[in-house]
């Protein structure tokens, strides 16, 4: 076989490979599935890990928000984390939901606190559901910073190694592999 054509081979399979398969997800809650009515503000603040950054749902705000790469399932103790960002005793309703499910009350919370999917009956929840409430408190909603799956798991479990390195891996030998062959023929 022409090595020409297995280097270019091997240069396509690693530049396809960047987001094919990470294997690893992450417990935060990653993704924005509506704000109604929208004010503006980011609500993409409220995605990922704890960092500072947050959105204010205060009535007749509703925010949900998903987990893409991960599923929330019910496990000893609290299941959900929400993290407030200003700590200023505002309150939200919060609400879950499998992909497949009705939407489901978990409770209300004032500052950062957790939810545990047994009190609502839930095995496991994909999206969680926040909608501001009436504060006379000194924040007029609640800043929501982030969301955490307590406990959490990978939506493609199957996909243990990542797919960037197993292409790498199978580029290498197969340079390897032809620069052997050729160093024969000379």
């Amino acid at each position: 076989m022409n090595t020409n054509f297995l280097k270019i081979l091997s240069v396509v399979m690693l530049a396809l490979s960047g987001g094919l398969c990470w294997g690893v997800s992450s417990p935060w809650a990653d993704s924005v599935v509506s704000f109604d009515p929208p004010d503006g503000s980011s609500p993409s603040a409220a995605l990922g890990e704890q960092d500072g950054l947050f959105v204010s749902v205060n009535a007749p705000k509703v925010l949900i928000l998903a987990f893409d790469d991960n599923r929330v399932y019910n496990g000893p103790g609290d299941d959900l984390w929400i993290y407030e960002a200003t700590n200023c005793d505002a309150v939200v309703e919060v609400r879950a939901r499998a992909f497949d499910g009705p939407c489901t009350l978990l409770g209300v919370v004032t500052n950062s606190g957790g939810f545990d999917l047994a009190d609502a009956g839930l095995d496991y929840v994909d999206f969680i559901r926040f909608v501001g409430l009436e504060n006379s408190g000194e924040c007029p909603g609640y800043d929501l910073d982030a969301v955490l799956g307590l406990n959490s798991i990978d939506r493609n479990p199957a996909c243990s190694i990542p797919a960037p390195a197993a292409v790498l891996l199978t580029s290498l030998g197969t340079l390897a592999v032809t620069t052997l062959r050729r160093r024969k023929m000379l």
